[in-house]
């Protein structure tokens, strides 16, 4: 009795040391919060949605890792000017990753779930809700380029898939899970700490039985346990290169009127149309020297409305050309 009793002793002690190492981290810790990006002020709810876009898509061209954590829903709201979306261009094609995550319990919103479908790496709480969003929008974020996977299907309002809306005006984080078109972000907070509080009962439970019985070890054979399951690889969104054309090539024809001229500054690619800054404001333009291959961004160019079919654009040259 003596040595058992001494055993089942030691046994139990070594239940109580694993389970307050396993368990002493899970207390502490607290709900993550929005990694702060050091040139972007306030967090996701701070300033204007298109500003934030802006911030955060200039550090995507800069290489760098940008992590967004939507606590309350992120509205798209009326901010659709041609700017935003030149800014979420920019978000999609840079060489940084942006990664965008939905705790539990939390929604989207419409500006969230556009954050979402340009992620390239997307963390979704099982029981989140992602808001659904206009088909008009949906087309409009297509004409970005090879941005759409499955999960533009899923928040199309127009289509709705049965049993994958709630109320029609949300999807649930359950079912982008189901899909495979995100992760579900590692378990913390009370959630974690009630799981392994049960796991140490359970512990205890079999420790209490194992002394009334007296330690006897078992001669019987031994049952081979299931091997568990390996999880999932962490969802990538597939890189698909982008159905661009080749940067630097000469303009196309166009009739050049005798309008005044002002200068400007290139903000993405003329090829042959793209965008260029005037007073702070950008203006779609299109580059008609058909000799010259046309010029990198921040370089100047001279521009002048255009005329009949070419209304709608600034006509852009090089700097001073036919002064």
């Amino acid at each position: 009795m003596g040595r058992s009793f001494f055993s089942a002793v030691l046994a139990v002690l070594a239940v109580l040391v694993v389970s307050a190492v396993l368990l002493g981290p899970l207390v502490v810790v607290t709900p993550a919060t929005a990694v702060a990006q050091p040139s972007c002020d306030g967090s996701v709810q701070d300033g204007s949605f298109q500003d934030k876009v802006a911030c955060w898509a200039d550090q995507v061209q800069r290489g760098e890792r940008v992590e967004v954590e939507l606590r309350q829903p992120l509205e798209l709201g009326g901010q659709t000017s041609t700017t935003m979306w030149s800014h979420l261009e920019r978000l999609d094609r840079g060489p940084g990753e942006f990664v965008v995550s939905v705790p539990g319990g939390n929604e989207t919103g419409t500006g969230g779930t556009v954050l979402m479908i340009l992620a390239t790496s997307r963390l979704v709480a099982d029981d989140s809700k992602i808001t659904m969003l206009h088909p008009q929008t949906l087309s409009r974020l297509r004409k970005l380029g090879e941005v759409c996977d499955d999960l533009c299907d899923k928040v199309d309002r127009g289509r709705a898939p049965a049993g994958g809306a709630d109320a029609g005006e949300t999807v649930s984080g359950q079912v982008v899970l189901a899909g495979g078109l995100a992760e579900e972000p590692p378990e913390s907070g009370s959630r974690t700490i009630l799981l392994a509080a049960l796991l140490l009962l359970a512990a205890l439970l079999g420790a209490v039985v194992y002394l009334s019985r007296g330690v006897r070890t078992s001669t019987g054979p031994q049952v081979a346990q299931p091997p568990r399951p390996v999880p999932a690889p962490p969802y990538r969104r597939p890189e698909i290169a982008p159905q661009r054309q080749p940067k630097r090539r000469p303009g196309r024809r166009a009739v050049i009127p005798n309008g005044p001229r002002r200068s400007a500054t290139v903000r993405s690619d003329l090829h042959p149309e793209g965008y260029v800054e005037v007073d702070r404001c950008l203006f779609r333009a299109v580059w008609t020297d058909d000799q010259a291959a046309a010029p990198e961004v921040g370089e100047p160019v001279d521009v002048v409305q255009g005329v009949g079919q070419d209304s709608a654009l600034l006509l852009a040259l090089p700097p001073g050309a036919g002064n």
